[in-house]
């Protein structure tokens, strides 16, 4: 799994809607096993210099788009903050989804994972910005030039792996 975002867009930034704020899948089940003492040498490119263009034989993984952030019709269904919902784009407040998101932790729902069902946790801590914050230890107070006072944020997804796809 990987984290891939666009960025300059969510709460606190000048533009406000995100394009791209995915959770992406790298399958590897067909690609080529790259590791050998050639590829990890000093020169051992598996793609030509002028241009990247792979090697005859070196089949890539597979970039599969998947869990995607930014779905309105989704995030809408949650409250937040003060009767406003949960969203991408329009106003500035704290039911905007922050820019940055930094971090993907997956957990079994029934404690085992066997049936291949996990709970998939996104957090955003934008960097910590705030208007009354505190640094070196509480002895020098802080305040972001940005002007804004953003929340952490977290996103739980309930999601189901096929059996090829599940953490060992």
């Amino acid at each position: 799994m990987v984290l891939a975002r666009d960025s300059n867009s969510g709460h606190g930034q000048d533009d406000s809607e995100s394009f791209y704020r995915h959770i992406d899948i790298f399958d590897i089940s067909a690609a080529t096993n790259i590791k050998s003492t050639a590829s990890d040498a000093v020169n051992g490119s598996i793609a030509s210099r002028d241009g990247g263009v792979l090697e005859a034989g070196v089949t890539p993984a597979q970039y599969c788009p998947w869990l995607d952030f930014n779905v309105n019709s989704e995030l809408n269904r949650f409250g937040y903050a003060n009767g406003t919902v949960l969203h991408n784009g329009g106003e500035q407040h704290a039911g905007l989804l922050n820019e940055k998101w930094e971090s993907i932790g997956l957990v079994p729902v029934n404690g085992n994972g066997g049936d291949g069902e996990y709970y998939l946790f996104s957090l955003s801590d934008n960097d910590f910005i705030t208007q009354d914050g505190y640094m070196n230890g509480g002895a020098l107070q802080y305040a972001d030039e940005s002007g804004f006072n953003l929340d952490n944020q977290a996103l739980v997804f309930k999601v189901k792996l096929p059996k090829h796809a599940r953490p060992v």
